[in-house]
């Protein structure tokens, strides 16, 4: 199989921008809008500090037990405390916003001292909005041991990174081009060594895309896009891992007053891998998070995502993630309710061998309402993951008190 330069793609990509780059420049009378809704910082937040607006959040995520903390067959269990205070500032100058997020997760496991982790996050942002123009520029930053998904059962430190830039132009009264630049730097812990795997190896990694997209407002509730995305990732010590991938998607988002809310897309994504020992492919990509509201007191919300992940195997250097979830939330009776939880991941990898594992997640919590913006509840859940192989079987429990503050 033939593949296309590295060259070739960039010109391509070159194109689809270019093009949208012409779209933008287009005459209108339209007002500009703040792409990502920013402008609605004054009724999210609680407090104000003179000409600051600030939002404190805080999240119990478990206070009680885990029956697996290390994700094995011969489970061990421990108690266990893990929340997540967080803020949310902003600060307008002029015509400036300045955003910013702060949040720092924290566990700890009273037996196995080794599982305890502070995990701080900062992301700062920067819009300036003109007639018919947005400029806007965002920094990410993330240090964690938390577990990135299901396939790594070690908790390893990474820092993860992400830069990004981009232009949105109103090209009519309910159209918009967007424009947008950017890279993610990915970096585990040298000593990191999982099933015989150092991630550092693996997963180290930079990743850098442009990605042009047009947005029309159909209606004061909805609104429906077109993008496409090209992006390369280079694995600093693993160069035969390294791939162009080209994605093209449409979809919609709903207001939250809408009867449906959230969004959705789908689209395609084709793979070009530059070593030699991997495979280039095309696939059906999609992801989903909507929420239908009936009957006054309930709602039910639906999450999907399919694409493609890059794998810690050395010898499986990617696969393809087909994911699901339903949650159904029943007001009861005063301030309580109950929420029901299913999902279950599927990770196809593409390595030859034909190995498949699924991951399945259930949980039940009975929650109380202290408040529009708080709430406390019992959560029990329960997680099982099998494989087509011998390996990475296991099960566990987990039941503990959660809380939200700033919901």
């Amino acid at each position: 199989m033939i593949r296309p330069r590295a060259g070739r793609l960039r010109a391509r990509a070159a194109l689809c921008l270019a093009a949208a780059v012409v779209l933008c420049v287009r005459p209108s009378a339209a007002t500009a809008q703040t792409r990502t809704g920013e402008d609605d910082f004054r009724s999210r937040a609680s407090m104000r500090a003179g000409p600051v607006y600030l939002r404190p959040s805080f999240t119990l995520d478990r206070l009680g037990v885990e029956t697996n903390v290390f994700n094995r067959a011969d489970a061990q269990g421990d108690f266990v405390v893990a929340g997540t205070p967080g803020l949310d500032a902003w600060l307008p100058v002029r015509r400036v916003l300045l955003a910013t997020t702060v949040a720092t997760g924290m566990e700890y496991y009273r037996r196995f001292a080794g599982e305890r982790s502070i995990n701080p996050s900062v992301g700062t942002r920067v819009e300036v909005p003109l007639r018919r123009v947005t400029f806007v520029a965002a920094r990410d930053h993330l240090r964690t041991r938390q577990r990135p998904d299901y396939e790594i059962d070690l908790r390893a430190r990474r820092v993860v990174t992400g830069l990004n830039a981009g232009v949105e132009v109103d090209v009519a009264p309910a159209l918009a081009a967007t424009l947008d630049w950017v890279r993610e730097r990915t970096r585990f812990d040298a000593d990191a060594f999982f099933a015989g795997n150092y991630l550092s190896e693996t997963l180290n990694r930079d990743e850098e895309g442009a990605r042009a997209s047009a947005r029309w407002r159909r209606t004061a509730l909805s609104t429906f896009f077109f993008a496409t995305e090209y992006r390369e990732v280079r694995f600093v010590r693993s160069p035969e891992r390294d791939s162009e991938n080209v994605i093209v998607t449409g979809g919609a988002e709903f207001h939250p007053r809408a009867l449906v809310s959230g969004s959705g897309e789908i689209g395609v994504r084709r793979f070009f891998a530059r070593g030699s020992d991997v495979t280039d492919i095309t696939r059906v990509v999609a992801r989903a998070d909507l929420t239908y509201r009936f009957l006054t007191n309930t709602a039910v919300t639906f999450e999907t995502e399919r694409d493609i992940r890059y794998s810690f195997r050395r010898d499986d250097p990617f696969y393809v993630l087909n994911g699901w979830r339903v949650a159904v939330t029943r007001q009861l009776r005063g301030p309580f309710d109950v929420t029901l939880r299913y999902g279950r991941d599927t990770y196809d990898y593409q390595g030859g061998r034909g190995e498949r594992n699924s991951v399945r997640a259930a949980e039940v919590t009975l929650g109380y309402r202290l408040g529009a913006d708080n709430r406390v509840g019992f959560q029990v859940g329960h997680v099982e993951r099998d494989s087509n192989t011998d390996l990475w079987h296991y099960g566990g429990l987990q039941a503990g008190v959660v809380f939200d503050y700033g919901l």
